[in-house]
């Protein structure tokens, strides 16, 4: 894999990845509900850096009060618990190298520090999931 120079190449690279690592094995519902960790992986990311929480935290949080759980009258839908803790461990455990990744991507002048809280953990779970 080459450097990305541009965050349109960090897309690129997303999309290739994603293709090599397509599964097609899963049942459409076996891949939504990856998706939907995917998401949660996100959001899991967004709260630990925003409000400091912890990744065992998190991990009980989102498994107990929001994955498949209706909240606010808000239905969310299932998700696959180990697929969303192995991504957000994932990203914990390479965060640097992505960051850095992420950091040489970004137009000059931009480095990932000034980008906003969501973006950033957007970022980081794509490079991982």
């Amino acid at each position: 894999m080459t450097e990305p120079n541009s965050v349109k190449d960090v897309l690129e690279q997303l999309a290739e990845a994603e293709k090599q690592r397509a599964e097609p094995n899963l049942s459409s519902k076996q891949r939504r509900a990856r998706t939907v960790s995917r998401l949660a992986a996100v959001q899991a990311l967004y709260q630990m850096e925003v409000a400091g929480k912890g990744v065992n935290e998190v991990f009980a949080e989102f498994e107990t009060h929001w994955m498949g759980r209706e909240i606010e009258g808000d239905q969310y839908k299932p998700a696959e618990p180990a697929f969303f803790r192995d991504v957000v461990q994932g990203v914990l455990t390479d965060q640097v190298a992505i960051d850095r990744q992420i950091d040489h991507a970004l137009s000059g002048g931009w480095p990932l520090a000034r980008v906003e809280a969501v973006m950033r953990a957007v970022l980081r779970a794509a490079k991982e999931a």
